[in-house]
């Protein structure tokens, strides 16, 4: 599980690099089915066409392998989210990803309560 948090944390770092007033915000809050875990950042953003394929192995928003390149990473793998995603699944959380282009991203994850008990 931290493994996953991680590897979207990273994202946010990578996300912020070249903004003038950078910002990461984690957030934790309950909800009717368990908690949720949000991570925003006041980054590039995600054009919104690739947002749907930020899932997919191998499909990176960095460098020679799809996009920008952000701070000295000049390229991803494509398996930072992939992995996470499915690392919250098989602990039955959700994460959903919302972006906007030149403003920043929000990751939510989804906990049910059965993680609470664990």
């Amino acid at each position: 599980m931290a493994q996953a948090i991680f590897n979207l944390i990273d994202n946010a770092v990578h996300a912020v690099a070249k903004t003038t007033d950078p910002k990461i915000t984690i957030l934790s809050e309950p909800d009717s089915e368990g908690f949720c875990l949000r991570i925003r950042d006041n980054g590039c953003g995600i054009e919104p066409g690739k947002v749907s394929k930020l899932g997919d192995a191998f499909f990176t928003t960095k460098g020679a392998l799809g996009g920008s390149i952000h701070d000295n990473k000049t390229t991803g793998t494509g398996l930072g989210i992939p992995i996470s995603h499915q690392i919250l699944r098989l602990h039955g959380a959700k994460m959903q990803i919302q972006s906007v282009l030149g403003k920043g991203t929000q990751v939510t994850i989804m906990f049910p309560k059965s993680v609470l008990l664990d």
